[in-house]
């Protein structure tokens, strides 16, 4: 006997009388009475009689629980993409709709059975759901498997919850996907915000760093490094232009307090003030020009 079984089936004895049967105490909530034996059988009932018990010669007595059985079932199911799974999770409430049927069922496992016949079900409304995208499907799921089905082996069954998600691999496809969008939204965004501009050594590490890499710190140094490289190398072409006559150091010496920073213009203009401090001049303009 299966798990199922030992639920429904409270008492399995033999039934025996003398002279005149006794019918069998049926008023008993939720209980169906069997009388079985000779290869037949009858539930007993208020209509029930001495002579049909004495004529069947019925030798055991069976007891069975109508009662409602909460059972929880996960449905492995394909996706719309065959190499992945959804994982269903179904709560359904199982009883004996027909104590006759169900008692010469009781072999049947009723556990397998329901999830079977569920199986069915469910897999050919989820084999059309992607695991990206299966909005809707619950609601699916639910107008189909929500009424009462009553079957051949004498149970009835009725769901009463269902909640679906992808499977454990299914769920890192999905994960990869939406660093995937994630990454693609970030790189959309910095291209916006540079414009139409075409991209500069200081542009492209800002657009790095909306993605992710490197990060604002890092940015922040690389562009003032590339910048001090630069104007560098501004100082010794202007020398090399004063030295050939082409230029003179009055004219040189504008010309590079054109290309310092603003912080530095300000000590070349008022050397007795000390140099600022870090968070006075981070370099953060380059990244917030209007902040």
């Amino acid at each position: 006997m299966s798990t199922f079984e030992n639920n429904f089936i409270l008492k399995e004895k033999p039934y025996k009388y003398l002279l005149v049967p006794r019918i069998p105490d049926f008023r008993v909530d939720s209980v169906a009475v069997i009388l079985t034996g000779a290869g037949k059988s009858i539930v007993v009932d208020g209509r029930t009689t001495c002579r049909q018990i004495r004529e069947g010669g019925y030798t055991h007595l069976v007891e069975i629980s109508t009662k409602s059985y909460g059972h929880d079932i996960c449905l492995n199911t394909s996706a719309r993409e065959r190499a992945y799974k959804f994982d269903v999770y179904i709560r359904v409430d199982i009883h004996v709709s027909n104590a006759l049927d169900f008692y010469r069922n009781k072999g049947t496992d009723v556990n397998t059975y329901i999830q079977n016949q569920l199986y069915l079900d469910v897999n050919k409304i989820t084999e059309n759901y992607s695991i990206l995208d299966y909005k809707g499907m619950d609601d699916e799921l639910a107008k189909k498997l929500l009424d009462e089905t009553i079957t051949d082996i004498g149970i009835a069954y009725k769901v009463s919850a269902i909640r679906v998600e992808p499977n454990a691999e299914a769920k890192e496809v999905i994960k990869q996907d939406s660093r995937q969008q994630i990454n693609a939204a970030l790189q959309k965004r910095a291209i916006e915000l540079i414009g139409q501009i075409p991209l500069d050594y200081n542009k492209a590490v800002i657009a790095g760093v909306i993605g992710g890499d490197p990060s604002l710190e890092q940015g922040i140094k690389k562009i003032e490094e590339h910048q001090d490289g630069r104007f560098e190398k501004e100082v010794q072409k202007t020398d090399d232009l004063v030295r050939r006559g082409y230029m003179t150091e009055s004219q040189a010496g504008e010309h590079i307090r054109a290309g310092l920073r603003p912080a530095e213009q300000k000590r070349l203009d008022n050397p007795s003030e000390s140099p600022p401090s870090p968070d006075q001049d981070d370099g953060m303009d380059t990244f917030y020009p209007g902040g």
